[in-house]
């Protein structure tokens, strides 16, 4: 991945500085530069092996007790011996993570530009630390055993180091995610002050302490692993919470596609806890049920919106599609561990007891018993609410469903249990259920996806995922999250690339093209000019393309079209396929007349490509409070009107337009 040339400078800038202030202590330094070697050693092996070991502040801020040794070396040894001997263990620590590849998403774990800044801050912390430290003490190193001195200059030396780090690590995250590097540093101090801070005293009684025993860090590796395992812990907890949150967030976001969908996961998960409950399931397995149940239809984020919401009986296609939404909602959970359980359940929640479900066909207790749950409250939720298809049912007429197909389509045994809990609690379950649901529509917390804008955008925007859900989170997790995400954003743009653009042309396909006209025409109504202009485009004797030279002439002529439409039309205009070869294109802020010169420019291009005229247009204005629906009506007429004009010349120019493709199919054989 390509890094922002203003992050690049800004490493390079760092790694500058770092080597600026190097030099200028060797030239400055005066002093013995003696270094105990078995101590250096054992420092810098340590320090290594201690990078091997890290938690994640942030998204780009990562948490090691590296800085205790460091801090060490600093209070040990000559400044530029120092800062040369963290830069070696830095090289050391950092080859071995290059070495080790991430199981989970096969990519080292190190890039030069990581190990050139992280060197250069680290060098640049200690240079900055010594400096202080000398400030205060106004002698060499030997002086550590002065403690009056050393009281004051151990504290501003930690400090000085310590801002040094944070404030540079922190500037580079808010210069790559296009933050303000002040709230970075803060919330990485609010999450990890205490422990980052705690580990000067550990470095300075390493320090104290090898200066009598070169083996005293081994015996401070102690203190520093507490620190470190503690907040290791800490951030695991705040990792369950924040996967799991962020997965809930996008199962919302697919109910929000459809009203009458709108909370149906949380519906789903309660009907399902309660059943699971009833049937006297260990507190263990009723919580994996409802994190599944909770997110039992996030594939759907795979089915286009026609699909989903067609008011009608699905094609055979259009099924296949819907089914595919059990696999797809598995393969997105298998990379979060806390769904390592629940994925199953998501798999087979749609299978039938008789065998006869999807996608796998099982029957019985082949099925797991956590999917047989929430089989039977899905589907009790689905009939108690309205479909676009259906009003909803009764509480009884939901009980005489669920007897039908007790032992055939659901399990007898969770049949049961949501009989028993409906004969106690009675239509007033389901009543307080679906009064949330309307309490939330009333609120206006339903919002369809933007089909305007690519769905790998609208959840990231709807669901501001990064940076905040990867706060605190232990670096292989992490990574193994982040890649999840990542090809969950990969899967969605494919996906709302398939249902909205148009597969042989490039442009919008009808229906995204038909919202995204409705979108134009409002914008125009509200608009001061209210100027919109609409051609409605045939392509002229594509049949006859088609019979004499085959459908793939046919397509490129399509594409020729579609290129020539969109390349003659200004940005931010509307082009979409209508149908067949018929396109529809929205003028912005446009006149008839100035509407007319650009369709005149565009086929004029056509026009020399083929011999004669290739399009016929139906061209109108948009009128005062006229809808989408009224205008794309017009311009059809239009271009009926003006097929009509054109017809009798349309002989004679589809012969010189079938010779101009016969030149070009001989040129390209």
């Amino acid at each position: 991945m390509k890094l922002p040339l203003r992050l690049r400078a800004f490493v390079w800038l760092t790694a500058a500085a770092a080597v600026v202030a190097q030099v200028a202590w060797v030239r400055a330094w005066k002093g013995d530069l003696e270094v105990d070697i078995m101590l250096a050693a054992v420092l810098v092996a340590f320090a290594a092996g201690a990078v091997q070991f890290q938690l994640m502040i942030s998204p780009r801020v990562k948490f090691n007790i590296t800085m205790a040794f460091y801090f060490a070396i600093v209070l040990l040894f000559p400044a530029p011996i120092a800062v040369a001997l963290i830069v070696v263990s830095r090289l050391l620590g950092e080859g071995l993570l290059a070495a080790r590849r991430n199981p989970l998403t096969g990519r080292s774990r190190r890039d030069s530009t990581s190990l050139l800044f992280n060197n250069g801050i680290y060098a640049l912390a200690a240079s900055v630390a010594a400096a202080a430290i000398y400030v205060v003490l106004r002698e060499t190193p030997a002086a550590l055993g002065s403690p009056a001195r050393m009281v004051w200059a151990v504290p501003i030396g930690a400090i000085a180091m310590y801002l040094v780090y944070t404030v540079g690590v922190s500037c580079a995250a808010g210069i790559q995610l296009r933050q303000n590097p002040l709230r970075i540093w803060i919330a990485g101090r609010r999450k990890a002050l205490v422990p980052e801070v705690g580990l000067y005293p550990v470095g300075a009684a390493m320090a104290i302490g090898a200066a009598s025993f070169a083996w005293t860090p081994v015996l401070m590796i102690a203190p520093a692993c507490v620190i470190y395992m503690t907040l290791r812990h800490t951030f695991r907890l705040q990792l369950v919470k924040q996967t799991v949150s962020a997965v809930e967030q996008l199962a919302d976001i697919v109910d929000m596609r459809d009203h009458y969908t709108f909370e149906h996961s949380r519906r789903v998960a309660d009907f399902a806890v309660r059943i699971a409950r009833e049937m006297g399931l260990a507190p263990e397995q009723v919580e994996t049920i409802r994190l599944a149940a909770r997110v039992h239809d996030l594939g759907k984020i795979g089915v286009s919106d026609h699909i989903l919401q067609k008011p009608g009986k699905l094609t055979a296609e259009e099924r296949a599609a819907v089914q595919r939404h059990s696999r797809i909602g598995y393969q997105m959970l298998t990379g979060f561990p806390e769904y390592r359980h629940g994925a199953d359940l998501v798999l087979y929640h749609h299978e039938r007891y008789d065998g006869l479900g999807y996608p796998s066909g099982l029957q019985g207790d082949e099925i797991p018993l956590g999917a047989q749950v929430i089989a039977v409250a899905d589907s009790v939720d689905a009939m108690t609410s309205d479909r676009s298809y259906r009003s909803a049912l009764s509480l009884s007429e939901t009980l005489e469903e669920l007897s039908r197909g007790r032992g055939t389509h659901w399990a007898a045994a969770v049949v049961d249990a949501f009989q028993a809990i409906a004969k106690r609690e009675g239509e007033a379950m389901v009543t307080a259920i679906e009064g949330s649901r309307l309490a939330g529509l009333e609120r206006g917390e339903y919002a369809a996806l933007d089909s305007k804008r690519p769905l790998r955008d609208e959840l990231a925007r709807k669901l501001e995922l990064r940076p905040n859900t990867l706060m605190g989170i232990d670096t292989d997790v992490a990574s193994a999250i982040l890649n999840s995400l990542e090809r969950i954003d990969e899967r969605i743009q494919q996906l709302g690339e398939e249902a909205t653009v148009d597969e042989l042309t490039g442009v919008l396909r009808r229906r995204a093209g038909m919202l995204s006209l409705e979108r134009e025409v409002a914008q125009a109504h509200r608009s001061i000019t209210g100027a919109l202009a609409l051609a409605f485009i045939d392509v002229d004797g594509l049949k006859t393309v088609n019979d004499a030279h085959g459908h793939a002439a046919g397509d490129e002529m399509l594409r020729e079209v579609a290129r020539g439409l969109q390349g003659g039309l200004r940005t931010g205009d509307l082009v979409f396929r209508y149908g067949g070869d018929e396109f529809v294109c929205a003028l912005r802020e446009a006149d008839g007349q100035t509407a007319h010169r650009r369709l005149e420019q565009i086929q004029s291009g056509l026009n020399e490509r083929y011999g004669r005229n290739v399009l016929s247009v139906g061209l109108v204005s948009l009128r005062d409070g006229e809808t989408a629906d009224q205008l794309t009506a017009r311009a059809d007429g239009a271009l009926y009107a003006e097929r009509r004009i054109r017809r009798a010349d349309h002989r004679g120019e589809m012969a010189d337009i079938l010779t101009v493709i016969e030149g070009s199919l001989a040129a390209s054989s």
